[in-house]
C-alpha cells in the first residue's frame, strides 16, 4: 500500500516512547508517480510512488541524538533499497524551545510500489484484465538445474535449503 513506510516509520516512533502521540504529527509531501508497469510474482507492479515523507516532534525532552538514532536504525532495517533507489539521506532540524525542551522537523525520502493482482471482480481494468490494489506472491524454486552435464559446477542441480 501507498504511505505504507511513513505509517510503520511512524508507528515505530511512537512505540519506542519518546514523546507523546500528540506531540509527533506525519504527512507526505511532493508525491511524484513513476509510471513503470511491469510484471512482479503473481501480478504487476502498476507504478512507483516517490515521496517525501515530513515528521515534527514538538516539546522533545530526550536528546536528539535518540531520535536519530532510532530513524538511522529503523531505516537500515526496513528500507534496504535506499541506495538501489537513491533516495536521499534525511534532513533534520532541531530547534530549542522553552523549559530547556527541543522541536525536531525532519524528512525522509521513500519510494513504494503500487502493486496489483490478478482478481475478476477487481476494481481497475489494464489491457482487457481486472485487477485489485494487493501485493504479489513471490514463487520462490525450490530446485534449479542449468544443463544436463552434473560434472560441471553451473549444470548441477541445486536444491534450496528449507
Amino acid at each position: 500500500m501507498v504511505f505504507e513506510k511513513l505509517t510503520q516509520l511512524t508507528r515505530y516512533l511512537l512505540s519506542q516512547q519518546l514523546c507523546a502521540q500528540e506531540n509527533l504529527d506525519s504527512w507526505a509531501e511532493s508525491v511524484k508517480l513513476e509510471l513503470r508497469a511491469r510484471q512482479q510474482g503473481n501480478g504487476l507492479v502498476l507504478c512507483e510512488v516517490h515521496y517525501t515523507a515530513q515528521f515534527e516532534v514538538d516539546r522533545v525532552t530526550t536528546n536528539p541524538v535518540y531520535w536519530f538514532a532510532h530513524i538511522v536504525t529503523w531505516l537500515y532495517e526496513n528500507d534496504p533499497d535506499r541506495d538501489v533507489n537513491q533516495l536521499d539521506d534525511p534532513e533534520i532540524e532541531v530547534e530549542p524551545t522553552e523549559n530547556q525542551a527541543v522541536s525536531i522537523s525532519f524528512e525522509v525520502e521513500f519510494y513504494e510500489p503500487v502493486t496489483l493482482v490478478e482478481d475478476d471482480n477487481g476494481e481497475f481494468e489494464l489491457s482487457g484484465t481486472r485487477y485489485r490494489i494487493d501485493t504479489p506472491v513471490m514463487d520462490v524454486a525450490d530446485s534449479a538445474a542449468i544443463g544436463t552435464d552434473d560434472t560441471q559446477a553451473t549444470d548441477a542441480p541445486y536444491t534450496r535449503p528449507n
